[in-house]
């Protein structure tokens, strides 16, 4: 008898292969989202620069604002997000110097939060 009603209740779980899979896509699909997003993020910090002037660069504080924009990062639920992290580093990359970039960051970073906040369904945004 134990082992009939043992049986039952395993079979009363449903199979769920279609949502393993399912699950497996979309974590692939935002792993491809991710790579991409770092990516681009790459590209926008190692092409920042600083003008002294016509036709030159201030390298200090092009270096010093490289610093800065490698410094921003975004996490949801306790992971590195890249996507929310490019978000943030396209609008703080139009400073020229660190505590400029750095308010940006905290300003788009503040309006990430409370769009993200405005939807209950995603994770909480450090």
């Amino acid at each position: 008898m134990k082992r009939i009603e043992a049986e039952r209740l395993e079979n009363l779980i449903p199979f769920t292969h279609s949502t393993k899979v399912a699950e497996a896509k979309a974590a692939e699909e935002e792993a491809k989202h991710q790579a991409t997003a770092q990516a681009q993020i790459d590209h926008l910090v190692h092409n920042f620069s600083v003008n002294a002037g016509p036709g030159r660069i201030d390298h200090s504080k092009s270096d010093s604002g490289r610093a800065a924009l490698r410094g921003i990062k975004i996490h949801r639920n306790g992971k590195y997000d890249a996507v929310l992290t490019l978000r943030v580093l396209q609008q703080a990359h139009m400073s020229d110097d660190v505590p400029s970039i750095i308010r940006a960051a905290e300003k788009a970073k503040q309006g990430i939060v409370d769009a993200v906040n405005a939807k209950p369904d995603r994770g909480p945004i450090r």
